[in-house]
């Protein structure tokens, strides 16, 4: 499946990996936590004990009228809007785009 992942002080890049609960914990280095976005419908998740472990910061998102409304830490990972029953998609370029112009970097 098509996504995209994001490292402190890294750039975003595409990657194709299987959603599974596995590959998701391994690349966030951890348990998973939902990152928040009211811009788009994209799915993101990070490592739910990032802040407590002290991972590095990686951006912040922002609130629809811009203000800052959490510091994001660690690895990132982001797919395409669930499906119906709950599961990953591919992420678009068009969602990439838009969902990353939401995001500001550290």
């Amino acid at each position: 499946m098509l996504a995209a992942i994001k490292q402190p002080g890294g750039i975003w890049r595409c990657l194709d990996i299987k959603p599974t609960l596995d590959n998701i914990r391994e690349t966030v280095g951890g348990d998973i936590e939902l990152v928040p976005n009211l811009h788009t419908k994209a799915i993101m998740y990070c490592n739910e004990n990032g802040k407590i472990s002290g991972l590095e910061p990686n951006f912040f998102v922002t609130n629809p009228d811009g203000t800052v409304m959490d510091c994001i830490v660690g690895t990132v990972i982001m797919f395409g809007p669930s499906d119906g029953e709950g599961n990953e998609t591919d992420l678009t370029s068009e969602l990439f785009n838009k969902t990353t112009a939401s995001v500001k970097d550290v």
